[in-house]
């Protein structure tokens, strides 16, 4: 409805669940250590795919912005 494209959208989150929804409409997941980030990291799903995993919400912004910069 808002024409997004789900290919250029990132899905940020502190659970595993969080980054599977994004990854379901295409977009590319990151885990953060906050909340309950740190110790869902530590039961990752077999084949659970992720984009990346920051320590903070402003290093996972910084690899969206720097992610998208490099694609142009």
């Amino acid at each position: 409805d808002l024409g997004l494209d789900p290919t250029r959208s990132w899905m940020i989150g502190d659970k595993w669940h969080d980054v599977q929804v994004g990854q379901r409409v295409g977009a590319r997941g990151i885990l953060v250590r906050t909340g309950w980030g740190r110790l869902e990291e530590e039961t990752r799903p077999a084949g659970q795919d992720v984009f990346a995993i920051c320590d903070t919400l402003a290093d996972a912004a910084a690899v969206v912005l720097n992610a998208d910069r490099s694609v142009g």
